[in-house]
């Protein structure tokens, strides 16, 4: 019996030693099951840490897009603003000039050629320009793309080639021509309704340049540069013409510019004269009294004597007097691109080509009637050609701003859905050669020359708002106010 209650306490500690084991290893299974469960829940939340975190980057980056997209739609729109803005300011610039030089309209004329004479042309033919204060719109002058509904009146040496070019693709023709000058009779209005139609409801754009640009632009291309085989004649006339006006006036401003002392020269020979008289006077009372000594035997010399040493005086006068009058001295004009040449020599070899100076071309260009008729079109005045106090211009564009007038031309016409932004790869701020050109060829020109050609482009220069003080500063003159 003790034996038993010997072993019982054995056993008893015996099985609380492996429960203690056994909650041991509970704890320890608890523990790493607990572990497991916050790996798990750790690794869940690191994935959905990223998702979120991916998720926000890609919404930034569209708000980013978006945000992009808004700025780019609103300097779009600023700049377009600011374009409509510009065209505006030159249209109502163009209305005022009009309304205050009293410019009268008149019915457009039909024409289907440029170098036929409107039977209603201007009376003013051979007056100032700049006293003109009449318009004929000319339907020949304006070139139409129907299909875009849009109308414009293209100058030469105003972007012109490139207008033609793509009005004539827009009609289906080209793009290989020699001269896209040579087919615009494809772009006028076929009858005047159909221009009458075009400038009521059409978008009309016309491009104008400083005038005294577009003269020395088409001073170079015709007087100097085109090979054309029409143009050696014509230069030879331009420089025949042109000198003659040149020497006339450099004549007229050697006499002005002699001193102002004819009046004192006048008023002295009045005074010799009158001296004169009373010395001859004297002298024939002094030969009265020597004659009459002599008849008293005063011993003076013969009076027949010295009456024919008077006669042979006179006549050895007379003889030296005789014959024609010296010839006057030859006038030469020197010539800044040629040798100096004799103004009087008509003889001019027929193979060697003459070729204009600037100031003659120029004196030619102002002493023709300007009514744009064959090589006149090339310096017709602007308002002359396209009539802007008659046609009401959306867009007026500008060779100086042409980069943003003709994008903007074709995407509000639409035009550029078929033909390419002419001018789009063109400099619009001139290079350091161009700028030196100018000065070389604007200070060849005497400051009155510059001005008369001001007067006679009057008009232009405030229709467009230009200046001829950019010419003066640039020939070496005084700016005038």
């Amino acid at each position: 019996m003790d034996s038993t209650a010997v072993s019982q306490p054995g056993a008893t500690w015996s099985n609380r030693h492996l429960k203690q084991e056994q909650i041991i290893n509970q704890e320890n299974v608890i523990s790493s099951s607990t572990q497991l469960n916050n790996l798990n829940k750790s690794t869940i939340f690191t994935g959905e840490s990223d998702s979120v975190q991916s998720t926000t980057k890609k919404s930034n980056d569209e708000n980013d897009e978006t945000n992009q997209r808004i700025k780019e739609q609103v300097n779009n729109s600023s700049s377009l603003e600011e374009k409509e803005r510009r065209y505006r300011l030159r249209s109502e610039r163009v209305k005022r000039v009009c309304l205050s030089r009293g410019v009268v309209s008149n019915p457009p004329i039909f024409t289907m050629s440029k170098k036929e004479i409107p039977i209603d042309s201007l009376d003013s033919t051979n007056l100032s320009v700049s006293l003109v204060s009449v318009e004929n719109p000319v339907t020949s002058h304006f070139s139409m793309a129907p299909t875009f509904q849009t109308m414009g009146c293209f100058l030469n040496k105003v972007a012109s080639s490139s207008l033609v070019s793509a009005f004539l693709l827009v009609h289906g023709l080209g793009p290989t021509f020699s001269s896209p000058h040579s087919l615009t009779s494809y772009l006028f209005p076929t009858s005047l309704e159909d221009f009458q139609i075009a400038n009521q409801t059409f978008f009309k754009f016309m491009f104008v340049r400083h005038p005294m640009d577009r003269m020395l632009s088409c001073y170079l291309d015709k007087m100097v540069d085109s090979p054309h085989h029409s143009l050696p004649e014509f230069r030879n006339y331009v420089r025949n013409k042109g000198r003659r006006i040149v020497m006339k006036r450099r004549r007229r401003r050697r006499h002005n510019n002699k001193p102002r002392h004819h009046h004192l020269r006048r008023l002295l020979s009045v005074h010799e004269i009158s001296a004169s008289s009373i010395w001859n006077r004297l002298k024939s009372q002094i030969s009265e009294i020597t004659h009459h000594d002599r008849r008293l035997g005063k011993g003076y010399d013969s009076p027949v004597n010295d009456v024919a040493e008077r006669r042979r005086k006179s006549k050895g006068s007379s003889h030296r007097h005789a014959g024609p009058p010296p010839r006057p001295p030859q006038f030469i004009i020197p010539s800044s691109s040629q040798p100096v040449v004799n103004a009087s020599s008509t003889n001019i070899n027929a193979t060697t080509e003459a070729k204009p100076t600037f100031e003659e071309f120029l004196e030619f260009v102002l002493d023709t009637d300007l009514l744009g008729m064959g090589f006149d079109s090339h310096w017709v005045p602007f308002h002359r050609y396209c009539s802007p106090c008659s046609v009401p211009y959306h867009v007026i564009g500008k060779l100086e701003t042409a980069a943003d007038d003709f994008q903007y031309i074709w995407e509000k016409t639409g035009l550029g859905k078929q033909v390419p932004v002419p001018w789009i790869n063109r400099k619009t701020v001139p290079s350091k050669s161009k700028i030196a050109l100018e000065k070389k060829y604007y200070s060849s020109l005497p400051r009155d020359l510059i001005l008369r050609f001001y007067d006679a482009f009057r008009m232009d220069f405030e229709l467009f708002d230009y200046s001829i003080n950019d010419i003066l500063v640039k020939a070496g003159f005084e700016a005038i106010t």
